[in-house]
């Protein structure tokens, strides 16, 4: 930002993009990169470059540099969250108290792209003659925060609560928007719920600090009497920006007392709030207690965007509330899925191996592999390497962790051998190694190359090998003898 001559004070001044779109990618990263200078006049740290983004109606900071001292050109790479399959902008805002503090801001080569998500966990499980066996983990395409539940209550029903004439009143548990900061990018997968009594339930979210807006609402039938687990058949997106009320619709008919509880203490101004008519009240004036309602708030691959409902006014003659003088104490969880995983655009995966120590790869699948295991047939002796990528509909992912192979030779070229016996095979502890010439060495390898057992001092035509602290799986044993040398393959179990 060169273009700040004045002096000015509590200024902002901002460097926008054009809307942008994420709309075709369901399992990627997206990325900000740009090149960032600072001339700083007086290291205050009060001056601040921004960076935000504009989603869901209202700019978020992605992360922002201060004034403490000047900066070169330095390369930036920045993760923009929770925007997959919407349009969004970013933006650099020079803001602060003073700008005679600073001389400026650079901002250059700024480019934002995504990079869809590889396989993980890539591992050989086996090499058998000349065939290696490839193992990978899914890409992750989750979108949003890791899986957190959200709740007030101590985990043991102690009591219910219901209308003393009987009607229709909401329950739920609240939570503050400064509380939900780490929750970015999620939505509420599951409602944990403990229904007392006999009554017609609807699950329900609001949004706003004071729980005005309806965003989800589904009519479940609960088991009485015990925690019930509702998966949710949309799950409702989170607004971070926003207060988040959960809990549920109760219509019951007098002398039932529904609305589940603990003992307390409560958690005011959160754990007990109630609707009975008029509006949104803290029920801590006369119960100690908290409601029965956890939240799973999870990472849904396509979160639903939250869309405010019409919520029909509650009427009630008789607002008085009361409390059951039940005792519960049942801790199952009756689990109710109501709805399937959204699939991503994931295609299948190339595989990738490279005979030259890593300084070209080609591709070895002729059509492309879509479960997650491999053999790669017939490779040449010797050691290679292997990477696999996740092909999407929208591009093709980066590789995944790179893994090498050895493809040990059975039998060198050279003639008079004799004979080699080694046994038990499979083998738990010692294993019996004979030659009919002299052994000078003895050399054992795991079944990606690595020695884990050498003796260079036999001078016999007999030894042992104690395997008992190998790990289990395939290994060679390679004999060396005054005739010439052989491998021979083993198991090793316990």
């Amino acid at each position: 930002f060169s273009g700040l001559t004045l002096n000015l004070g509590n200024y902002s001044n901002s460097l926008e993009s054009p809307t942008l779109s994420a709309a075709p990618y369901t399992c990627a990263s997206i990325w900000l990169d740009f090149d960032l200078k600072l001339l700083n006049n007086n290291p205050t740290g009060k001056e601040y470059l921004t960076i935000e983004v504009f989603k869901n109606g209202a700019w978020t900071k992605l992360t922002d540099f201060v004034n403490a001292t000047s900066m070169d050109w330095t390369a930036q790479h920045v993760e923009v969250k929770s925007i997959l399959g919407k349009a969004f902008k970013v933006r650099f805002r020079a803001n602060g108290v003073d700008s005679k503090d600073i001389l400026h801001w650079y901002v250059d080569n700024i480019n934002v792209y995504a990079v869809c998500t590889p396989p993980s966990a890539l591992a050989v499980t086996d090499v058998k003659d000349n065939d290696v066996y490839l193992s990978w983990t899914a890409p992750n395409c989750s979108q949003g925060p890791e899986p957190t539940w959200l709740t007030w209550d101590d985990g043991t029903n102690i009591d219910g609560i219901g209308l003393t004439a009987g009607g229709s009143f909401d329950v739920a548990a609240k939570w503050d928007a400064s509380m939900l900061t780490a929750l970015e990018g999620g939505s509420i997968v599951k409602i944990k719920m403990w229904p007392n009594d006999d009554a017609t339930y609807v699950l329900r979210v609001w949004e706003g600090d004071g729980g005005e807006t309806l965003i989800y609402e589904e009519t479940v039938t609960p088991s009485v009497g015990d925690w019930n687990e509702f998966t949710l058949t949309t799950p409702p997106a989170i607004d971070i920006t926003k207060g988040l009320y959960v809990g549920y619709n109760v219509t019951h008919n007098a002398g039932s007392y529904p609305a589940g509880c603990d003992g307390g203490p409560n958690a005011a101004g959160y754990g007990m709030l109630a609707n009975l008519g008029a509006g949104w009240e803290d029920l801590n004036a006369y119960f100690d207690y908290n409601w029965d309602i956890e939240v799973l708030v999870g990472t849904g691959k396509s979160p639903q965007k939250a869309v405010a409902l019409v919520q029909k006014p509650i009427v009630n003659e008789n607002r008085q509330v009361a409390a059951s003088g039940k005792i519960n104490t049942n801790s199952t969880v009756s689990v109710h899925e109501t709805s399937a995983p959204l699939a991503s655009s994931l295609q299948g995966y190339d595989v990738y191996r490279s005979d030259d120590n890593k300084v070209t790869y080609h591709q070895v699948n002729a059509a492309i592999v879509t479960g997650t295991t491999y053999t790669d047939m017939n490779v040449a002796y010797g050691v290679c390497y292997y990477y696999v990528t996740s092909v999407f509909t929208e591009c093709d992912s980066d590789s995944s962790n790179v893994v090498k192979a050895s493809i040990i030779v059975g039998i060198d070229p050279i003639t008079n051998v004799g004979g080699i016996s080694i046994y038990p095979n499979p083998a738990t502890e010692l294993v019996n190694v004979k030659s009919d010439y002299s052994i000078t060495r003895i050399d054992v390898m795991n079944f990606v190359g690595q020695t884990v057992y050498t003796n260079s001092d036999v001078a016999m035509k007999s030894a042992k090998i104690n395997v008992s602290t190998f790990t289990p799986g395939v290994y060679f044993v390679k004999v060396s003898t005054s005739e010439g040398v052989r491998t021979v393959k083993i198991t090793v179990t316990h």
